[in-house]
């Protein structure tokens, strides 16, 4: 079957609408290029074929496909948004923000570490409006000075075209593209979705090729994945990576409102998805973006007040707090302490007792077993040069001599890390849980 959709993750595994991601024996290809299963990580969008059995999908053929790569132009927190290239990127609760690390790992991040001038690649879900709303945003090290830095691509929506200029605009119309020495497959046309490569200059984009994308064929049964838009009840129609989507003869299960995130199965006819099951895998995507995130044991829960604890930070939730289970929604009555979580907070919308509120909670209880890896996020405390641990969120963290140290993404010796006194640092801890606590296999001192 054909497929499209946001991949998940649950347990360590990746999914896709819900289901185990088996890519053992595919073919993978990044934006069109030759590429390794390492490609296919949370958050990204890929399209291509598959087989389904009951709780897995074995992928056959697919494509990971990146809305946008190239330099941020502005940044605004508050809004939970971001400019690249003349786009307009959304963040939510859903997306994954990561900085890629030389040696192919990733650090997390959030909208606050992002800046005009960083070179990202934005995974996400295209609007009529053009906006992105992003489901993975990459950081890349590219400096200004390396040729890599003004190389672009870009997977848009023709506007303003002009076959006479070889022009057309896009997105925001800050930027126009110029196509008269490129290679171009298909035919342009206004309103046209292209994917485009090339190379910035100023405010316009040297195009070495565009290429028009095709429909698919009628008939063709497909699966998508993702957060819908444009619900019309009336209609029985909505809009789904790309598709629209008509529900009127399929089986519904759950409620379906603007935002929620679905699973459709359905043939296509005459351009439009006619779904036979539509499944809503989360009712919303949250309310907003994050400033913070924090991973570890819950240490208290309140589910009468609404409120959690890691460590020694308290949030407050309310009903628009997103609660991921295994890749699948949950209620905040389900949380106990023990719990292993990762909490996106928001500081901007503390209440009167000073707590931040807690965007999104992704449970992680199989995280609590012996010799599963873990991660941990939080606050150092407990810091013992001497003994060489510390705490991060109460749990105790130990290490090894195969320990990997980072100090703002620069490599360091256990003795520069242990030589000066970490403190109150903010930190993010890769390891293994043991009866003590935490064996780390890599411990990052991340900029607050």
């Amino acid at each position: 079957m054909s497929l499209s959709g946001v991949v998940g993750q649950a347990g360590g595994q990746l999914t896709l609408g819900g289901l185990s991601l088996d890519a053992s024996g595919a073919r993978v290809l990044v934006d069109g290029e030759e590429a390794t299963s390492q490609a296919l990580q949370p958050g990204v969008v890929l399209s291509g074929s598959g087989e389904r059995s009951a709780d897995r999908m074995r992928l056959r053929e697919v494509e990971v496909q990146y809305r946008v790569r190239g330099v941020v132009d502005a940044v605004d927190v508050a809004q939970g948004s971001l400019e690249v290239l003349g786009l307009k990127v959304q963040v939510n609760a859903m997306t994954y923000l990561y900085e890629e690390n030389p040696d192919d790992t990733y650090t997390r991040l959030t909208l606050a570490d992002l800046q005009p001038g960083d070179y990202v690649k934005v995974a996400g879900i295209p609007q009529d409006d053009d906006t992105i709303v992003a489901t993975r945003i990459e950081r890349k090290p590219i400096a200004p000075t390396d040729p890599a830095y003004s190389r672009v691509s870009l997977r848009v929506r023709v506007r303003d075209l002009n076959t006479s200029a070889f022009t057309f605009s896009y997105g925001l119309k800050t930027y126009t593209v110029n196509y008269a020495s490129a290679l171009v497959q298909g035919t342009l046309r206004e309103g046209a979705m292209v994917e485009v490569k090339g190379a910035q200059s100023g405010q316009t984009i040297q195009a070495s090729k565009v290429r028009v994308y095709g429909m698919t064929s009628p008939g063709t049964k497909l699966e998508l994945s993702g957060p819908l838009a444009n619900l019309d009840e009336t209609a029985k129609t909505f809009r789904l990576m790309e598709y629209t989507v008509n529900y009127a003869g399929a089986r519904v299960k759950g409620t379906l409102r603007e935002g929620a995130w679905v699973k459709v199965e359905g043939s296509l006819s005459n351009g439009v998805l006619m779904a036979y099951e539509v499944e809503v895998k989360y009712s919303h995507s949250g309310s907003g973006p994050y400033t913070g995130e924090i991973e570890g044991p819950l240490s208290a829960v309140d589910t009468a007040a609404l409120t959690l604890q890691v460590g020694n930070q308290t949030f407050w939730a309310d009903a628009n707090t997103l609660i991921k289970w295994n890749d699948a929604q949950g209620q905040f009555s389900d949380l106990r302490v023990g719990d292993w979580v990762e909490v996106k907070f928001d500081t901007g919308r503390a209440n009167s007792a000073g707590q931040a509120y807690a965007v999104k909670i992704e449970v992680k209880r199989y995280a609590a077993t012996p010799s599963r890896p873990v991660e941990l996020e939080g606050t150092l405390t407990h810091f013992d040069a001497a003994a060489r641990t510390f705490q991060v969120n109460g749990v105790q963290v130990s290490v090894t001599p195969s320990t990997r140290y980072e100090v703002y993404d620069k490599l360091v010796t256990a003795e520069a890390f242990f030589g000066a006194d970490r403190t109150g640092a903010r930190v993010e801890v890769k390891g293994f849980l043991n009866s003590s606590g935490l064996e780390a296999s890599k411990v990052e001192v991340k900029k607050k």
